[in-house]
This record gives structure tokens, C-alpha cells and sequence, in this order.
């Protein structure tokens, strides 16, 4: 019996050392992963409009005195920060790919009620959008109406650039150009 007892205590003292090891080696990667992530943010280029959101996102502030002494400076950076993340079009998919499977009827703002889900239901639906550029948001509302049971017939915008452009499933009225930084039309 104290035989089977100073095994036990060996074994657990064994245990106790490794998991210690596992926890500082987790530690460390994470520690990596953290720094990786902050030196690619600051490598990468910023961006100056997010296809996925449809918005102008936040372009790295300039450090004055004034602005770090009130504190504008420090917001700036950190809506900056969360604008130009990187990889920050495959999080927000992500997410909301997580949300559809959890069942959440919002994701990112967007809302389905059950009442729309029965309007739509077994109903011929014709998508129609403003501006079409990429389609991702136009991908996703085809998969929002499917998911409720809708059937998607047509995709239709006001204007289309960009990739849209060389589509033949989307009706567009007439084609936006693409403009440079100094102004001119992108060729």
C-alpha cells in the first residue's frame, strides 16, 4: 500500500511539471502570435475602403501634441487599429458564418425577423443593390433570403464597378468609374 502511494506522488509530481511546461510553452506562442499579429498591422498597407462593410475605414493618424495631450490621438489610433486589422474581411466572414450556424437571427447589425422569413418564404425575390463592386454583400443577402426560404431570381444594382462590371448574372443601370488618388479614372 505505501508502495502504490509513493508511485502516485511520483506520477502527479511528473504531471504537475509538465503541465507547468505546457502552460509557459502556450504562453510563449501566444506572446508570438500577439507580436506577429501587431507587426503585420503595422507592415501592411492601409486600406482606404472595405468592400465587405460598403464603408471608408479609418486611415493611420498623425501624432501631434495637442491631440495626444486630449486624447483624440489615442481614439484615432484605436479605430484605426480596428479598421485596418489584418485580415479583417476573413474575421468578419467568419463570424458571421458563426453566427448563421448558432442559429442568431443578427449578425454584424443585420437583422431577419421571423416575420420577414414567412414574407419571404416560397417567394420569387429579385435582389436590388445601390453600388455592386465585389458582390460580397450581394452574396450574402442571396444567402440570407435561401436561408429564409426565399427563391433569388435576379440581382440587380443601380451602378456596378470594378469585377461587377464582367458579370452577366447582375442587371446594373450604368457603370460607376473607378477613380485614382490624384482623380483620373482608373483604366
Amino acid at each position: 500500500m505505501a508502495m502504490w502511494k509513493e508511485e502516485k506522488k511520483k506520477r502527479n509530481a511528473r504531471g504537475s511539471v509538465l503541465r507547468g511546461q505546457g502552460y509557459e510553452i502556450l504562453g510563449i506562442g501566444f506572446v508570438l502570435l500577439l507580436l506577429g499579429f501587431g507587426i503585420l498591422n503595422l507592415a501592411s498597407p492601409d486600406r482606404e475602403f472595405s468592400e465587405t462593410e460598403n464603408r471608408m475605414l479609418e486611415q493611420r493618424p498623425d501624432v501631434q501634441l495637442s491631440s495626444v495631450a486630449d486624447g483624440r490621438f489615442m481614439k484615432s489610433f484605436e479605430t484605426w487599429q480596428t479598421d485596418q486589422f489584418v485580415f479583417r474581411d476573413g474575421w468578419i466572414r467568419l463570424r458571421t458564418a458563426a453566427d448563421r450556424m448558432l442559429g442568431k437571427k443578427e449578425s454584424g447589425g443585420v437583422f431577419l425577423g421571423e416575420d420577414d422569413c414567412e414574407a419571404i418564404k416560397g417567394k420569387r425575390i429579385l435582389i436590388v443593390d445601390d453600388v455592386i463592386s465585389t458582390g460580397e454583400s450581394l452574396h450574402a443577402l442571396e444567402e440570407l433570403v435561401q436561408t429564409a426560404g426565399g427563391i433569388v431570381t435576379g440581382r440587380a444594382a443601380i451602378l456596378a464597378e470594378g469585377d461587377a462590371l464582367k458579370r452577366d448574372d447582375i442587371i446594373y443601370l450604368n457603370p460607376l468609374p473607378v477613380f485614382n488618388a490624384d482623380g483620373t479614372v482608373k483604366e
